[in-house]
């Protein structure tokens, strides 16, 4: 199935792995059309990782993009065996890159320091660590729903609601009366999202640093989830 993909697709990435008994442990697909589609759609990709429900079960890997009119393009996808790690991660950004150069292409910008591409997953330990790895000269931001939801487990839905908010605006005033409520609910909330690098999901950290790629609005990964 994955030969006859590649014969009628040309020039698409695609990879497999097998283990000893010849049981299929992964593989990577990249329609060869995307490496050329990524250059018109706004340039920050989620990542995403989910566990599969069905017979087979298994770990979904997906990268996907949105055009400027929203619509959401799965640009790779990969079916991995073992659970969501870095060793993982970082077999799927390998061949990622592979497929699509265009995602380390300088920023048009001379002011950015970054690339072109931005990337924007959860906090998984593993995959910060891949993209590290693979990607290092490539912005990498947080999910704000992700950490809405870790701040919830802490102080409740109205906080994490305030967090999601901090996320978004582009306000000093704004953001300044956010954290200021946060803390009077919850220190401890408070303290969690202030460890957090600002320039990997404050809004106003896109106001401070004019060296940081722009994220069109996009501060979560729900691209990817709904592709998944």
């Amino acid at each position: 199935y994955l030969d006859k993909f590649k014969d009628l697709n040309e020039g698409s990435t695609v990879k497999h792995e097998v283990d000893e008994e010849n049981r299929v442990k992964r593989l990577f697909v990249c329609p060869a059309f995307m490496n050329s589609a990524i250059r018109h759609a706004r340039p920050v990709m989620s990542l995403d990782a989910a566990h599969l429900k069905s017979k087979w079960k298994g770990i979904l890997y997906i990268a996907s993009v949105k055009t400027p009119c929203k619509e959401i393009f799965p640009v790779a996808m990969a079916i991995m065996h073992d659970n969501k790690n870095e060793d993982g991660w970082t077999w799927f950004l390998e061949h990622l890159l592979s497929a699509c150069e265009f995602l380390v292409v300088d920023h048009p910008k001379s002011s950015i320091d970054y690339k072109y591409y931005m990337f924007v997953s959860d906090r998984q330990k593993g995959l910060i660590n891949a993209l590290s790895n693979v990607f290092p000269q490539n912005h990498a931001t947080f999910c704000a729903i992700h950490v809405a939801r870790n701040v919830e487990k802490l102080a409740g839905k109205r906080v994490s609601a305030m967090v999601y908010s901090l996320s978004k605006t582009c306000s000093h005033l704004v953001a300044g009366e956010l954290l200021d409520d946060i803390g009077r609910l919850s220190e401890r909330a408070r303290e969690y999202i202030t460890e957090i690098p600002e320039n990997q999901w404050y809004g106003t950290a896109w106001l401070d640093d004019p060296g940081l790629p722009p994220r069109f609005g996009i501060c979560t990964s729900n691209m990817s989830e709904s592709a998944n």
